[in-house]
């Protein structure tokens, strides 16, 4: 898992038509905008939808190709998302910690949840 700020291009710059409102929302990541292949990826809006061309938004992304792929795109702090077309773009930030998708993935809890467990 990766957290990054997504900017979702305007539909005149070859974005989505239609927002995305869906939690794992999934899609292509390239580091380049001209390669052949993408890595499969989830995103996470931290529950926030609907996400519409045009906006950008801090998310988490979970690489269907494990580790070695969060760490490649970590490396490379600057890549395209894929869907028929480049739609947007994904700018890896800091990491610190773990969010969402690996809260739920490696604790089982929400972060509200681990936040409140925290606190007892």
């Amino acid at each position: 898992m990766l957290t990054v700020e997504v900017v979702l291009y305007a539909e005149a710059a070859g974005g989505r038509k239609e927002p995305i409102t869906d939690i794992g929302y999934g899609c292509g990541c390239k580091v380049k905008p001209d390669e052949a292949s993408a890595c499969e990826c989830r995103i996470n809006f931290y529950n926030k939808y609907p996400v519409r061309a045009g906006e950008t938004r801090r998310a988490d992304i979970f690489f269907l190709t494990g580790e070695d792929a969060e760490a490649f795109f970590q490396a490379a702090g600057k890549f395209y998302l894929y869907e028929a077309g480049i739609i947007g773009e994904a700018t890896a930030l800091p990491m610190r910690g773990r969010g969402h998708f690996g809260k739920i993935e490696l604790g089982g809890r929400l972060p509200r949840e681990e936040a409140r467990a925290s606190r007892k």
